[in-house]
């Protein structure tokens, strides 16, 4: 398999674990170079390879953003929301219990 596939399954997979969560920006390429004993080029068309599949944007002299998760990863976000409704379902069920109505002591509500 080519290396640069190969860092693009890594990055992807890092991606995907949340190492480089949506917003952020991956390593620089000379960082990237460094870790993956890569040269520039070849950093570049694993980068190249995930901003095609939707995951990166590339912007010259900036770098590389995430802008998406990988495919696979919906099961994930779906237990992330279920978690968080729940315990947003919580925090409502002590504000109903507190009495006459009062707002608890938690703050996010």
């Amino acid at each position: 398999m080519p290396k640069h596939v190969d860092i693009a399954n890594s990055l992807r997979e890092r991606i995907r674990a949340g190492e480089f969560a949506v917003g952020t920006m991956l390593p620089g390429v000379s960082e990237l170079e460094a870790e993956y004993g890569a040269a520039v080029n070849t950093v570049r068309a694993a980068e190249a390879v995930l901003r095609d599949e939707g995951l990166l944007r590339i912007t010259q002299g900036v770098g590389a953003e995430v802008v998406a998760l990988p495919v696979g990863n919906e099961r994930q976000l779906i237990a992330t929301i279920r978690t968080a409704l729940n315990q947003l379902e919580a925090a409502l069920d002590a504000r109903e219990a507190a009495p006459n109505g009062h707002a608890t002591k938690d703050p996010r509500l």
